[in-house]
């Protein structure tokens, strides 16, 4: 996640004309085959993609809150497609690409600190400090927004100091890559 939020900053100011000029080429060819393929075979990588990332939130926190998430997600992709397709709406691409990237950043932030949480009950890690914290009265992770919260961006509401050092490493190793990037290009 963090590789493909990178390249997509990087190329961001040429990503645009670089796709219209081999679209165009593959037009002017009289070649709509390869445009064809291009776009089965992003959609079978994003559709292998969203299974494996839905396997492992149904594992984490149960097959209902998934599906319902899953449903909702669909729903508002066709509604944007829609809106796209129609041109009712023009979505300004830096901007939604800026913040989607921030949620997966988020996400992936998430990912990190479960696996450091997991890593500690297998007993591979230590647990410095079991919880830091525990604000589970206030905003428990097994009700429903807690459990949207831990399944997008790895909610914990009683972490331990490793799991919150881990997300907090992450975000500011990214944000360091990010800032690095942007100044590159």
């Amino acid at each position: 996640i963090s590789w493909m939020i990178l390249w997509m900053l990087q190329k961001r100011q040429t990503i645009r004309r670089e796709i219209e000029q081999d679209v165009q080429t593959h037009i002017e060819a009289e070649r709509p085959l390869g445009i064809f393929f291009l776009v089965l075979v992003a959609t079978m990588r994003e559709g292998v993609e969203s299974v494996i990332f839905l396997n492992a939130a149904i594992v984490h926190t149960g097959l209902g809150l998934q599906l319902l998430g899953s449903a909702l997600g669909i729903a508002l992709a066709v509604l944007l497609a829609f809106l796209l397709f129609q041109g009712i709406k023009r979505v300004p691409l830096r901007q939604f690409f800026t913040a989607t990237s921030i949620l997966l950043i988020l996400f992936a932030a998430g990912l990190v600190a479960h696996g450091v949480h997991e890593l500690q009950e297998a007993a591979l890690l230590p647990v410095l400090s079991s919880p830091l914290f525990d604000i589970s009265s206030f905003l428990p992770d097994n009700a429903a927004f807690g459990a949207l919260l831990k399944s997008l961006f790895g909610y914990n509401a009683n972490p331990s100091l490793l799991e919150v050092a881990s997300y907090v490493a992450y975000l500011l190793g990214i944000a360091t890559m990010w800032k690095w990037v942007v100044k590159k290009a």
